[in-house]
């Protein structure tokens, strides 16, 4: 058993932590996509905005974005901030799991 840090980055972990390390990378990703996805969303959604703004369209406030956030909240609920979430879970999952088996195996 490598007792310090350095003998732990030399020495590979075994063949059945693989498996292991696919299913904690795709519950990383998940737990990681959860918490940031709504700050996400209000980040591309509020981006547009201002695009369309910049573009003179009359209908557009220039918001900033808690003013946004709070548009939001009033018009989708917190549903809004979710938009898209399940696709976006079912792309990054393997994703993540592909990621954290290949460099558990480097």
């Amino acid at each position: 058993q490598p007792d310090n840090l350095e003998q732990l980055l030399q020495v590979k972990a075994p063949a059945p932590l693989f498996p292991r390390s696919l299913l904690l990378g795709g519950f990383a990703g998940f737990i990681a996509q959860s918490i940031t996805y709504p700050l996400d969303t209000l980040r591309r959604r509020w981006q547009h905005e201002l695009v369309q703004a910049k573009a003179n369209l009359p209908e557009v406030d220039k918001l900033g974005i808690l003013d946004y956030a709070s548009k939001m909240r009033k018009e989708g609920g917190w549903r809004a901030f979710y938009g898209g979430f399940g696709l976006n879970i079912v792309k990054l999952v393997p994703e993540l799991m592909v990621l954290c088996g290949v460099y558990h195996l480097a």
